[in-house]
């Protein structure tokens, strides 16, 4: 049997933590594998011929491994039985999201990116998926007390 898998986007945002903690137990309640895509420019991975750019790159792309590190630590330690992979692709975050929609059961996501208010309505990348994804969306809001009361 081919295992399925959940993509979930990780922004570095506030809403990043509770979208990767839903993803993973998504991941566990439909025995599928789970990936952390954070999406980055994509000149990031341009070799520069200027050095000051090279630098900023190297920088970004350092806190972007940083941002797929951490959601990646945060998935295993609340799923340890789930297989989770991750990694930086370059791009316009919806649209790469959306190329990822093709191949996953589902793709998850914060309800806003860095930056953006925590409230309940998505913000422009889960705009974009609701409408264009090829497979379920899940939009997850920085604040889910109300969807973590299961146990205690």
């Amino acid at each position: 049997m081919g295992m399925s898998e959940i993509v979930v986007g990780a922004d570095g945002s506030e809403c990043g933590p509770a979208a990767v903690g839903w993803a993973a137990a998504e991941a566990v309640r439909r025995s599928a594998s789970l990936r952390v895509v954070h999406v980055v420019v994509p000149w990031l991975f341009d070799v520069p011929s200027n050095p000051r750019i090279a630098a900023i790159g190297g920088w970004m792309y350092d806190g972007g491994e940083e941002i797929v590190e951490r959601a990646l630590g945060r998935a295993r330690t609340a799923a340890p039985e789930v297989e989770v992979s991750g990694g930086q692709a370059g791009g316009e975050p919806a649209d790469v999201l959306i190329r990822e929609s093709g191949r996953a059961v589902m793709v998850v996501v914060g309800s806003h990116g860095a930056g953006g208010p925590a409230g309940l309505l998505p913000g422009s990348v889960g705009h974009a998926m609701l409408h264009r994804a090829r497979c379920p969306v899940a939009v997850v809001p920085h604040r889910r007390r109300v969807l973590s009361r299961e146990a205690g």
